[in-house]
C-alpha cells in the first residue's frame, strides 16, 4: 500500500518540517504528488504513491514567499507563484 493508503486508513499523516513556514499546498491531479510552497520561496515535491515517505525533491524556486503552487492537468509540471 502507498503512503496515502495508510494515511486514509489511519485518518492522519505528517510530513517533515521544511526550511520555512508552509504558505501553499497542492495535490497533483493524479493524486501521486504533493507540492509544498514555503515562505522563503522554496518548494518541495513529496511522492505520495510510494510505500514509505521518500525524501522530498526540490521544486521550482520563487523570488519571495510562495503564494500558490499548481500542477498542470497531466501532473507532469508544477508551477510556483509568488505574491510579488
Amino acid at each position: 500500500p502507498s503512503h496515502l493508503d495508510r494515511a486514509r486508513k489511519s485518518g492522519a499523516s505528517a510530513i517533515d518540517d521544511g526550511p520555512a513556514d508552509v504558505t501553499a499546498l497542492a495535490l497533483a491531479p493524479d493524486g501521486n504528488t504533493l507540492a509544498i510552497g514555503h515562505a522563503d520561496g522554496t518548494t518541495r515535491l513529496w511522492p505520495l504513491d510510494q510505500p514509505t515517505f521518500e525524501p522530498a525533491q526540490p521544486g521550482p524556486k520563487g523570488d519571495g514567499a510562495i503564494a500558490r503552487v499548481q500542477f498542470d492537468s497531466k501532473s507532469q509540471f508544477v508551477f510556483a507563484h509568488t505574491a510579488t
